[in-house]
């Protein structure tokens, strides 16, 4: 899905003010600082997901870059409800490819090591990652296992 690249790129320069420079390879994000993961499912006649990883210090800097808030103001709840948005508009972006009719779950999203974020098994028809000034992001799409 070539489309996910170019999602990704729009959702995060309108929403964050980000510029997004694809990677060269395919990597999750460094974690020293802590981790986030976000997804969101597709229900219907595809059903998968649409998984986000991404450093802690990236996800600070885009969460304050779309409440227009200072990094040092950015609460963890903050975080998680900013990235789930994202996480719901690459999902939307995802979803009108797919076969119709289609429809999102909520967002699901984990901060560090704790483990809520709803993942999908299955298998990934789609991944890239990209470098931004404040880390990296990995964005997969998953197919459910049939």
């Amino acid at each position: 899905m070539n489309e996910l690249k170019d999602i990704a790129s729009e959702v995060w320069a309108s929403m964050a003010n980000t510029y997004l420079e694809p990677a060269g390879v395919i990597a999750g994000p460094e974690s020293s600082t802590g981790s986030v993961t976000s997804s969101v499912r597709v229900e219907g006649a595809w059903e998968g997901a649409v998984r986000l990883d991404m450093n802690m210090d990236m996800a600070r800097t885009t969460t304050a870059r779309l409440l227009g808030a200072e990094e040092a103001d950015i609460s963890p709840e903050d975080i998680q409800d900013a990235v789930g948005e994202l996480a719901n508009m690459l999902g939307g972006g995802v979803k009108e490819l797919m076969p119709q009719p289609c429809k999102l779950s909520p967002p699901s999203v984990s901060l560090g090591d704790e483990r809520k974020c709803a993942i999908l098994s299955g298998r990934i028809t789609s991944e890239c990652s990209f470098t931004a000034d404040s880390g990296l992001l990995r964005v997969s799409v998953v197919e459910r296992d049939s």
